[in-house]
């Protein structure tokens, strides 16, 4: 208990001084709300002193949870346009910040009871309530903690977790060995492998290669591929921490945790839709079904699975930012450093995306604009690869801009009669092992398929 009043203070603190805080140079988060929102911010981070202290609350300020929640409620409602509709980008980033304090807020007048209670029950079916959690990490995911509000809001998380009982634990028992042997499939266009390249041998390679006269999606069409592999055997995910065992990962991310899930074979099908949902469920019921994790039929006799269809996926997501711990698992590939800057639109540190799925999770033919290491850390996956040079024969979407580096073709059962060209677009393939990195050049088409449980980092540079 002492560790989570202390942080409630602490976040307390901070909330009385988020007007003040700088969202960007000379612009300060207050100078951008109405001054009647300002008020109710003030109003708020008040009440919330009188709530979280243990003294009688005066006869002058009458205010009562219920209250205090409505108010916070009502900030997000007023401004929830802007998440909605193009609006400029001070409305934007004014809503992504408030909607992470009224997390904050709302979490704290939830738990204000807890500290006034004389004899603390950790049983309580009130301080059970993980929906606290799933609060905040609904509103890091949302807002991806803009403004210097990760901090608090991973820092509440934290204290909540080691206050709340965790409520039930995993059905499936399978901490090692979840993936099964390696597939034996025939590649007919193998990707070259390349044994721990130097980094400067790496880099020498890319440029040596690229044709910088071209446009850009061209700069490096003749920039081959390559599987770099024995590069990766100091990573603690990989041997002493193994993401294999999913215990272990259970037990660093924690209870309570929320993830950003696709429902659907892939992002192009009309039926393709994302929500949260429990990385516990996503664990137990996705990734490993068993014959425990079922709920009755309306006949309360024959048990169905809880996630029958479509295929679920993590996909595409920033967990080290929900969870920093996993982050000491791996280190970013040197190789990642090498390049100097080409576009404005090079990031200044890698961009690093999860991929988590059971076997049969799809990315469709596409490309990005960025160079791309894939990392495989858990299981095994098909790529398949065609350079922008045979960008035509690949039948990119033209009527959707969001999906304009997206292929129409279905390479797993292409039409030749709607694609006739595409079975003659040239390509090559590899099957990517744990512990293995795949160098994708920038507009390189791929088409990504797990043959297993599989879990892999791309790492954007």
């Amino acid at each position: 208990m002492k560790e989570l009043v202390t942080t409630a203070w602490n976040t307390l603190a901070f909330l009385e001084t988020t007007l003040e805080h700088d969202l960007k140079p000379g612009i300060t988060y207050g100078s951008l709300l109405p001054l009647d929102v300002q008020a109710l911010y003030r109003t708020v981070t008040a009440d919330l002193a009188i709530l979280l202290s243990n003294e009688r609350r005066p006869a002058s300020c009458p205010v009562d949870t219920e209250q205090a929640i409505a108010r916070l409620h009502s900030l997000t409602r007023d401004n929830h346009h802007a998440s909605q509709l193009p609006v400029s980008n001070d409305a934007l980033l004014t809503w992504l910040v408030m909607t992470a304090d009224v997390a904050l807020m709302e979490v704290l007048v939830r738990i204000s009871p807890w500290f006034r209670d004389s004899d603390p029950d950790p049983d309580n079916t009130q301080r059970n309530d993980q929906e606290l959690i799933q609060i905040l990490d609904t509103a890091l995911i949302t807002s991806g903690g803009v403004g210097k509000r990760r901090e608090p809001i991973l820092q509440l998380i934290s204290a909540l977790q080691k206050y709340i009982p965790q409520q039930g634990t995993s059905h499936n028992p399978r901490n090692h060995d979840v993936v099964g042997p390696v597939p034996q499939i025939h590649l007919l266009h193998p990707v070259s492998s390349w044994s721990q390249p130097s980094v400067l041998a790496f880099t020498e390679y890319i440029h040596h290669s690229a044709n910088l006269n071209h446009r850009p999606q061209l700069h490096y069409a003749t920039t081959q591929p390559r599987v770099i592999t024995n590069a990766l055997d100091h990573w603690p995910s990989l041997s002493h921490r193994p993401w294999s065992n999913i215990g272990y990962l259970r037990s660093v991310v924690g209870h309570g945790r929320m993830v950003p899930v696709e429902f659907g074979s892939q992002y192009i099908d009309p039926q393709w839709k994302q929500r949260l949902i429990p990385f516990t469920e996503f664990v137990d019921h996705i990734l490993f079904p068993d014959s425990s994790s079922t709920h009755p039929s309306n006949n309360e006799t024959t048990p169905t699975p809880m996630y029958d269809k479509p295929v679920a996926y993590l996909a595409q997501h920033d967990l080290f930012q929900q969870i920093p711990a996993l982050q000491a698992d791996i280190s970013i590939p040197d190789y990642c450093y090498g390049l100097i800057s080409e576009t404005e639109d090079t990031p200044l540190e890698p961009l690093i995306h999860w991929w988590l799925g059971p076997r049969g999770t799809v990315s469709p033919l596409h490309y990005d604009r960025y160079h791309n290491l894939l990392v495989q850390v858990v299981g095994y996956k098909y790529v398949r690869l065609y350079s922008p040079l045979e960008s035509a024969k690949l039948y990119p979407f033209t009527d959707d801009s969001n999906l304009s580096n997206t292929s129409r073709v279905d390479v797993r059962r292409s039409d030749v009669g709607q694609f006739p060209a595409f079975a003659q677009a040239s390509y090559v393939e590899c099957l990517l092992k744990p512990g293995e990195m795949l160098y994708i050049p920038p507009y390189w088409w791929h088409y990504v398929e797990s043959l297993s449980v599989s879990c892999s980092l791309s790492f954007w540079f």
